[in-house]
């Protein structure tokens, strides 16, 4: 069986957000965690955002808002807040570009976590 993989960020608050909502909603333990932080290990070529979880059974890169959905979707029944109040307490557009030339990393670039 092959796994998916959660990409994220120390640095980026959203990375944060959605590490939290897939442990609570236990989506997280189906997973593997990449920390993107580490300059030293190799990332795939598609990974150009964080947070991006890697479907490999599908082939399939989520990110940005498609992520939200894919939790509300894939959380088991009868787990933590409904879709509404996930969506309420976590989506405010921000990522964060692991490319500079995708956008500035400074304080005054908007819709992105520095």
């Amino acid at each position: 069986m092959t796994q998916d993989i959660f990409f994220f960020s120390n640095y980026c608050n959203y990375s944060k957000e959605v590490f939290e909502k897939l442990t609570e909603t236990k989506l997280l333990e189906k997973m593997i965690s990449v920390c993107v932080d580490d300059d030293n290990i190799q990332l795939p070529p598609f990974l150009d955002a964080v947070p991006t979880i890697y479907l490999a059974e599908k082939q399939q890169v989520v990110k940005d808002e498609d992520i939200l959905d894919y939790i509300i979707k894939n959380k088991p029944a009868g787990n933590i807040d409904d879709g509404n109040a996930m969506l309420a307490n976590i989506s405010d557009g921000s990522y964060s570009f692991l490319d500079d030339s995708m956008g500035g990393h400074d304080d005054n670039t908007p819709g992105f976590a520095s």
